[in-house]
């Protein structure tokens, strides 16, 4: 009896769990494809490739890697990062979307800066807890920018020359 109610409670209680399946390591092209950017998880590292030659690194940065998408510029010169589409409460305050070139960061925008996160609705599909928000509808990708379609606010676009346009 009493293993039959915990086997219960342990079912009930993973099933409002939110669990996530792990990064993997994967490559994002340039929209010409000279050039990509190596997404490593276990190293915690992004790394820059010119296309014709994969095993001779160009620049790389450190960095945490999650869930988020990676954008790079034509030239090679830059990486966009742009966060999950989901944040917690408690992180409003942390970078949304950074550019990196290979001296460092270039621009950095919180998730507060550029969104109003929102609550996930009933019919959505996302993390569970009441915590969680929505900041980002969608991002797109030109041969010269980054355009991230905020929650609540206009569209931010990022290009790779100037760095940084809204609008």
């Amino acid at each position: 009896m009493r293993a039959t109610a915990f086997l219960i409670l342990a079912v009930a209680t993973s099933a409002f769990a939110t669990s996530f399946v792990p990064p993997q390591k994967r490559d994002v092209y340039s929209p010409n494809k000279e050039y990509f950017v190596r997404v490593d998880p276990q190293r915690n590292k992004l790394t820059v490739y010119r296309t014709t030659s994969p095993k001779r690194a160009l620049w790389s940065i450190e960095r945490p890697i999650w869930l988020e998408e990676y954008f790079i510029s034509d030239s090679g010169s830059a990486v966009v990062f742009v966060a999950w589409e989901f944040v917690r409460t408690d992180q409003l305050n942390e970078p949304a979307l950074i550019v990196y070139t290979s001296e460092g960061i270039a621009l950095s925008k919180t998730y507060k800066e550029i969104s109003k996160p929102r609550r996930i609705a009933l019919n959505e599909v996302g993390p569970i807890g009441s915590f969680w928000r929505i900041w980002k509808e969608k991002n797109i990708q030109t041969p010269d920018s980054v355009k991230v379609s905020p929650v609540g606010r206009d569209t931010v676009t990022v290009t790779f020359e100037t760095k940084n346009k809204e609008g």
